[in-house]
């Protein structure tokens, strides 16, 4: 049931794409609910996907995916919430500050001179370490960061 609300009062995210499970997700439009991966620090990031595929693991249906396209998305963003992410850079000290990479994975976030009004989002911050490609807990603490004029 595309588009429809996932809980009463609480708005409902449509994928946009082919999402995977411990992956930061972002809005992916501008008009409509929907989201994707997100790409990088200037993402508008929601949260992170759970970490299980859609389908039973092994089982004919499943293809690695959290969600499918068209599919509601359920979202860890509460601020608080402990969720596995993937790592895309690594993550050597507790507590470091994380943003999104490419394909939604998590990346040590670092504020860097910009254009005035643009925005990096902090995902939350590291309770692990990690190197890329492995799985860690993130307190999430959502958070756009205003760049700064050099």
């Amino acid at each position: 049931m595309t588009g429809t609300l996932a809980f009463p009062g609480l708005p409902g995210f449509t994928a946009s794409a082919a999402i995977l499970p411990g992956r930061i997700v972002a809005f992916s439009g501008t008009t409509a609910p929907t989201v994707a991966h997100a790409v990088n620090s200037g993402s508008r990031i929601l949260g992170v996907t759970p970490n299980a595929t859609k389908y039973p693991t092994d089982s004919r249906e499943d293809n690695g995916n959290a969600f499918n396209v068209g599919d509601m998305v359920s979202i860890l963003g509460v601020r608080g919430t402990i969720a596995k992410v993937e790592l895309g850079a690594a993550v050597t000290a507790l507590l470091t500050p994380l943003t999104a990479t490419a394909n939604g994975r998590a990346a040590p976030l670092t504020i860097a001179v910009g254009t005035v009004n643009t925005y990096q989002w902090q995902l939350g911050y590291a309770l692990q370490v990690g190197a890329i490609g492995e799985l860690i807990d993130v307190l999430i603490d959502i958070i756009p960061h205003a760049a700064f004029a050099s």
